[in-house]
């Protein structure tokens, strides 16, 4: 047998070889690199203590220390629940915005995935008067519009209304309605008034003439209001006349006074 004397740098070759050649564990290809093991999966590397999701689609895998893989035995379920709706795994269903759809992921991972595109702000054909102008809904779903300027509103006892809007007279009985040049169009009912009986107003003045030289405050939770026997405050319709408060009715009084101020109330 002829003898043969490897130098160090021989053996350091050799040592190199050794370390990177590839070993099998486990169904994991594991490459030896600097002291610690890696596993392959499906042709990616992960280091150990990586985790990455199960072929599955539901599970998750670990890379351990040894260079196997450890995933988790999670029952992968067979359908997605999307709006309160089952739909089976791969099944393809109309969004909630009536434009996108979705899908049910086949690998039985359980979500739902929908597409993404912009959905027509309206129903094609459709038109409509916003007060002002005039809009239609064309094929694509955008609005087309009139450009007429349109006024700021009407301002009628204290408040500001948008052109169209209809609201009480302040003589209790008519309707108006803001016009789309910023007027006011009140019906002209004749309206039937006494001050003695109604309970749910207090009449600043009794004298319509002088209404609109006098300036007033009506108390919270109360409007103004004109009719033909003069103005002032009147209270929510809602408020009884009376509110019963005798024993053993328990009343909070002070609030009941504050929402109804004309109202009485009986202890």
């Amino acid at each position: 047998m002829t003898a043969h004397r490897l130098s160090w740098s021989h053996l350091g070759t050799l040592l190199s070889i050794a370390v990177a050649a590839p070993l099998a564990l486990a169904g994991c290809n594991v490459t030896l690199i600097g002291g610690g093991d890696t596993c392959e999966v499906d042709g990616a590397v992960y280091s150990p203590g990586d985790s990455f999701p199960a072929s599955d689609g539901c599970n998750t895998c670990t890379c351990t220390e040894d260079g196997t893989v450890a995933c988790t035995l999670m029952e992968c379920v067979s359908s997605c629940t999307y709006e309160g709706v089952e739909y089976p795994a791969g099944a393809s269903f109309p969004a909630s915005d009536g434009c996108n759809t979705c899908t049910c992921d086949a690998s039985g991972s359980g979500n739902v995935g929908c597409t993404k595109i912009a959905c027509p702000s309206c129903v094609p054909g459709e038109e409509f008067f916003d007060g002002c102008n005039t809009c239609s809904c064309d094929e694509a779903g955008g609005l087309i519009c009139t450009d007429r300027y349109c006024p700021p509103g009407c301002d009628y006892g204290g408040v500001t209304y948008a052109p169209g809007d209809s609201f009480p007279s302040d003589d209790g009985c008519n309707t108006c309605t803001c016009t789309a040049d910023g007027g006011v169009a009140c019906t002209e009912r004749a309206c039937v008034c006494d001050p003695e009986s109604e309970w749910w107003r207090n009449y600043v003045t009794e004298d319509r003439e002088i209404c609109p030289l006098i300036d007033f405050v009506c108390p919270e939770n109360t409007t103004h209001f004109q009719s033909d026997c003069g103005c002032g405050c009147e209270q929510d319709k809602s408020c009884p006349e009376f509110f019963n408060c005798m024993p053993p009715a328990e009343c909070d009084a002070a609030a009941l006074q504050a929402r109804c101020p004309y109202s009485e109330i009986a202890y």
